[in-house]
């Protein structure tokens, strides 16, 4: 029976993971794409954001956006385009909606600009799908609530959406609109969020019950498991949440597989890891509270950001296919505007897609048949 749950087990895994990536997309060689869907809110975008990226300028009259709502396979509304725009020039569709911040820097409002973030919206060129958000058909929320901007390496049309073109930027960011920018590169991305010297200034709770956001230095007591630390407190954080040292804190958003009562694929892998980068920089370790996030979960443990040196090993874990993330965003917690979710969404993207550890490959270590660990060397 625990041969068959574990079978079944690994191709719900498999399933989830083809569901999860985007089918391969086809490059349209687009001269005109979608760079960004700016929201103001976390419910309606405001305005969506179209950039020139050929070399001459183009007669906007010959494109068209449609808009998807809900499994459905015709559009629901359509927005045709007025005008000229010049090379490396954005053009601006507001709804007629949006805050007056955003209509101001429109190039057109339009009433048929209707989108909650997963309603999919295709860029027409006459008959011609040159670029898309979202998946004709099909219900993807795609957004939930966030500003997608695209990177600027991926400035190229496709005719199926990958996600990881773009960067999922809190709602409210009005200075990205109009301009084909980010405020972080490629690399800068994948090197995960730093920590901001703002936060030192902040409590890390005020009333022992919730986070503050602020960051405190602490030290290592013995490491536990792959997204599990026992450490040791300063005396005011001892007082405040009543705890003693060795007390063990949980990292958030993530979810590494098991390797203390039980032993899971890839969990003594996840826990090596996670050893290795506390190890490496033992004397600077540092804990962080979310801001506005429980401290404590059912089990007492600590919730929180651990960070060695300016390494955020919530992070980390995801990036290297160590954990699958989970959710529960605080959407203050945050680094050059993009929160540090959204960091480990990023990071998760390319997990998926690489099929990185426990995102799809097989721990090397493990006797699937038997269900049981193998010797590492």
């Amino acid at each position: 029976m625990k041969k068959f749950i574990l079978s079944l087990f690994l191709l719900i895994s498999s399933l989830i993971t083809l569901i999860s990536c985007e089918p391969p997309s086809v490059f349209t060689d687009a001269d005109l794409i979608i760079s960004e869907i700016y929201f103001a809110n976390e419910v309606y975008s405001d305005a969506i954001e179209l950039y020139n990226v050929s070399e001459e300028s183009l007669d906007l009259s010959e494109y068209h956006l449609a808009i998807y709502r809900t499994n459905v396979d015709s559009p629901t509304y359509e927005v045709y385009l007025e005008g000229n725009l010049e090379s490396n020039e954005c053009y601006i569709i507001a709804s007629s909606l949006a805050s007056e911040e955003s209509k101001n820097i429109a190039n057109l409002v339009s009433e048929n600009y209707l989108n909650n973030g997963s309603y999919t919206i295709a860029l027409y060129k006459g008959s011609s799908l040159i670029d898309i958000i979202g998946t004709i058909g099909m219900n993807y929320d795609y957004a939930d609530g966030h500003s997608l901007v695209r990177k600027v390496d991926k400035l190229t049309g496709k005719n199926s959406f990958d996600p990881y073109d773009f960067i999922r930027y809190n709602p409210h960011n009005l200075d990205l609109l109009g301009n084909a920018l980010n405020t972080l590169s490629p690399e800068e991305l994948l090197e995960g969020p730093k920590k901001d010297e703002a936060y030192f200034s902040l409590p890390y709770s005020e009333d022992g019950l919730t986070g503050s956001g602020g960051i405190v230095k602490v030290s290592l007591n013995h490491n536990i498991d792959g997204d599990t630390t026992s450490l040791n407190y300063p005396s005011e954080l001892l007082d405040l949440l009543d705890i003693s040292n060795g007390h063990s804190m949980r990292y958030l958003n993530v979810n590494t597989p098991e390797s203390t009562r039980t032993t899971d694929p890839w969990g003594r892998q996840a826990s090596a890891f996670t050893s290795s980068l506390i190890n490496a920089n033992r004397n600077e370790l540092y804990i962080q509270s979310a801001i506005g996030g429980a401290l404590k979960e059912n089990y007492h443990r600590l919730l929180g950001f651990v960070w060695v040196g300016d390494t955020l090993v919530n992070y980390a874990l995801v990036l290297n296919g160590y954990s699958t993330l989970h959710p529960d965003e605080f959407r203050n917690m945050t680094y050059k505007g993009i929160s540090y979710y959204s960091f480990m969404y990023n990071a998760e993207l390319k997990a998926i897609s690489e099929g990185l550890r426990v995102q799809g490959e097989l721990d090397p270590y493990w006797d699937y048949e038997n269900d049981v660990p193998l010797p590492m060397d």
